[in-house]
């Protein structure tokens, strides 16, 4: 049994698509740019930051792998390391 369906779209139609993808590319390039503003190596609060996530979501991705390096009581992350361990977490 094969079923065929129709759909009328409006006019105004790939003018609106191409509106709406434009701005996606604007926030995603947005984003990156304020991204890479980050610097190598970053204390916990400025890596939360930089992931969007809390302190609390910070310490549990600690937990499952994310490496860090502490010198005495300094704690640093990487931003390489971060963003490996987001590629590697990633669905």
């Amino acid at each position: 049994m094969q079923t065929t369906a129709t759909f009328q779209l409006s006019p105004d139609f790939d003018d609106q698509l191409a509106a709406r993808t434009w701005a996606a590319i604007d926030k995603a390039a947005a984003e990156w740019g304020r991204r890479s503003e980050y610097p190598e190596w970053m204390d916990k609060r400025t890596a939360g930051e930089y992931l969007g996530v809390s302190a609390h979501t910070l310490n549990g991705m600690i937990t499952a792998g994310l490496t860090y390096h502490q010198v005495g009581g300094t704690i640093r992350l990487s931003k390489a390391e971060i963003n490996r361990f987001m590629q590697e977490h990633k669905f």
